[in-house]
C-alpha cells in the first residue's frame, strides 16, 4: 500500500512583494507542500495573452523558492498581469487561488 504524508498545514505560496512592475523579478516561496511534489505556477497576462509557466519541486521539508520575471501586460502601459495560479502535480493538489 502506498501512502503520502500530508503536511499538517495547507500548502502556501507567497511572493516577496505585493505588486511588481513589468520586468521585475518575482520571488515565489512555497511551504507545507508534500516533499518532492511538482508545483507549477502560471503567470497570466490577462485575456488571451501569453502565460509564463514556472515549475519547481518541493524539497525534503515541503518548501521551495523560485523566481520569474513579471510578464508584460497586454496594455503595454506597465500595468501588472491579471494574476497567477498554482497547480500541485504531485499526490496532493496544491493551493487554489
Amino acid at each position: 500500500m502506498f501512502s503520502v504524508m500530508r503536511p499538517e498545514s495547507d500548502p502556501t505560496l507567497t511572493t516577496d512583494k505585493e505588486a511588481y512592475v513589468t520586468g521585475e523579478t518575482i520571488v515565489f516561496t512555497g511551504e507545507h507542500w508534500v516533499p518532492g511534489e511538482a508545483v507549477t505556477i502560471v503567470i497570466n497576462r490577462g485575456g488571451d495573452g501569453e502565460k509564463i509557466t514556472v515549475q519547481v519541486t518541493a524539497d525534503d521539508n515541503g518548501s521551495f523558492t523560485t523566481t520569474s520575471t513579471m510578464a508584460y501586460a497586454l496594455s503595454h502601459n506597465g500595468a501588472p498581469p491579471a494574476g497567477y495560479f498554482v497547480i500541485g502535480d504531485g499526490p496532493v493538489i496544491g493551493p487554489k487561488q
